[in-house]
């Protein structure tokens, strides 16, 4: 079984593109685009890592580390 990620990023290009390269290297992803989709994933499922962006268009993404 491969690692489990989440991937917290509003930039698309930027999104996808780290996504595919994670995916080729056998982990599979989750992908959020905001601190509120991110926050429903994170209670939702165990992640074994976390890609977070920081300046998120809905909050600051350290937010999501202390929740």
């Amino acid at each position: 079984m491969g690692l489990k990620v989440l991937i917290v990023e509003d930039e698309q290009e930027l999104l996808h593109s780290m996504s595919s390269f994670l995916k080729e290297s056998g982990m599979e992803c989750d992908l959020a685009e905001n601190l509120e989709q991110a926050m429903s994933y994170v209670n939702a499922n165990d992640y074994n890592g976390v890609i977070l962006d920081i300046g998120l268009p809905d909050g600051n993404g350290l937010k999501l580390i202390t929740e």
